[in-house]
């Protein structure tokens, strides 16, 4: 009808993929992606490995290799601002402190009443 104007406004469900209990390191990159709106291609770009590592890792096929979690830890944006350093060395001086890229190049997650709790470390 003409006079009738309405706009139905809404969160977007979730995907059945999204973990609803962080219990292992795959469900928190899962969380993760899904919340940045991510594939799992641009995933693996980030961190620089191939898109079926991303994969085994979110199914729990596999585990991370050690060599990995840094990038690991800071893409799931568990550093703390001031703690973020080059490496997991220099977070014990106090002297280094960087921005994450990844962030800033990935933007910031949509927070809605669903998707507003964040894991905690």
């Amino acid at each position: 009808m003409p006079f009738c104007h309405f706009t139905l406004k809404g969160c977007k469900p979730l995907p059945e993929a999204y973990p609803t209990q962080l219990e292992t390191l795959g469900d928190h990159l899962r969380k993760r992606r899904l919340d940045l709106g991510l594939l799992q291609r641009q995933v693996a770009e980030e961190l620089g490995i191939r898109k079926g590592t991303v994969y085994n890792w979110e199914s729990n096929h596999r585990s991370p290799q050690l060599r990995f979690m840094p990038r690991i830890i800071e893409f799931l944006g568990y550093l703390s601002h001031h703690a973020q350093a080059r490496t997991l060395g220099e977070m014990g001086d106090g002297k280094a402190s960087i921005v994450s890229e990844t962030s800033n190049r990935l933007g910031r997650p949509c927070r809605d009443k669903r998707s507003s709790r964040t894991p905690r470390a």
